[in-house]
């Protein structure tokens, strides 16, 4: 889970090409923490020095961070509806190891 989600900052790092910084949001669950909570923590602590895997970073509190960070509008997507199930039905899907 650790690799897949520095794949996708040096991904966005790579790629990004609009105006303002992109914003990556980590959900994290107790069950991701009871799997790997060492490699999470690492993976926190590297974080905090403002790089991972020679990716620039910065952390903070959502409210401070919109203030810079990239927007995009979704309303083009048609027909497509949204689930309307909260995020503590999202599970972990996706991190399997």
């Amino acid at each position: 889970m650790v690799a897949q989600i520095k794949r996708e900052l040096a991904y966005i790092h790579r790629h990004w090409c609009q105006i303002g910084r992109p914003t990556v949001t980590l959900l994290l669950t107790e069950a991701m923490l009871d799997f790997g909570a060492e490699a999470l923590l690492d993976l926190m602590q590297e974080l905090k020095t403002g790089e991972c895997s020679g990716v620039p970073v910065k952390l903070g509190n959502l409210n401070q961070l919109v203030r810079t960070a990239g927007t995009e509008r979704i309303d083009f997507l048609h027909d497509f509806e949204f689930a309307q199930s909260p995020v503590k039905d999202a599970g972990i899907r996706g991190f399997g190891g």
